[in-house]
C-alpha cells in the first residue's frame, strides 16, 4: 500500500487594489420655448401693374410697427402686424443662440421674406451676434422682424410668414 502525503496547495496571493477618482457633473435645467405664431405683415398692396418693386418690414423691437419702401406701397389698416415672439424658460443667466433661415416665403402667394432682425427683452437688438441670455430667473422673450419684398401689381390681402426660430444654449 503506498502512502500518499497531501502537501497544502498553493493558493494565489489575493490583491487587493484600490483607486479613486474626482469627477463632477452639472445639470442645465432644459431651455423650454413658447410662444406666438407667425409674422405678421398686416393687409398691404402694391398698385398698379408696373412700377418698383416695394419693401414692409416689421420690426423686432417692442412696440411692433411697419414701414414700407416703394412708390406704389400701401399699408392698409385692418390688422395688426407682429413679429415673431417667443417665450424662453431655463438656466438662470445662461448664454442662448438664436438660429434663422436665410428667408422663407410669405403667404398667400410665396413672396421673398429675408433680412431677419432679433430683439431680447434681456439683450437688447441681438440681430448680428444672435446671442441672447437669459435673465437671473432663467427668463427672456425674443422677438423677430424681418422684410417682405412685394412685386408691383401685388393686390389687397394680409401677409403672413412662419419663420422657423431655433433657440440652442451656448
Amino acid at each position: 500500500m503506498a502512502l500518499a502525503l497531501l502537501a497544502p496547495t498553493p493558493t494565489p496571493a489575493q490583491v487587493s487594489v484600490t483607486r479613486s477618482a474626482n469627477g463632477s457633473v452639472t445639470i442645465f435645467r432644459p431651455l423650454s420655448v413658447g410662444g406666438t405664431g407667425g409674422l405678421n405683415f398686416g393687409r398691404l398692396h402694391n398698385q398698379g401693374p408696373k412700377g418698383p418693386v416695394g419693401t414692409v418690414t416689421v420690426t423686432s423691437a417692442s412696440p411692433a410697427a411697419r414701414s414700407s419702401t416703394g412708390s406704389g406701397m400701401q399699408l392698409l389698416p385692418g390688422t395688426s402686424p407682429a413679429p415673431v415672439i417667443r417665450n424662453l424658460t431655463g438656466e438662470p443667466s445662461r448664454a442662448y443662440h438664436v438660429g434663422l433661415p436665410a428667408s422663407v416665403t410669405a403667404t398667400p402667394g410665396g413672396l421673398l421674406v429675408n433680412q431677419f432682425t432679433v430683439w431680447s427683452q434681456n439683450s437688447g437688438n441681438i440681430s448680428v451676434s444672435r446671442l441672447g441670455q437669459l435673465n437671473a430667473s432663467g427668463q427672456d422673450t425674443v422677438r423677430v422682424g424681418a422684410t417682405l419684398t412685394v412685386p408691383p401689381g401685388t393686390g389687397n390681402n394680409v401677409f403672413t410668414a412662419n419663420v422657423p426660430v431655433t433657440l440652442t444654449y451656448d
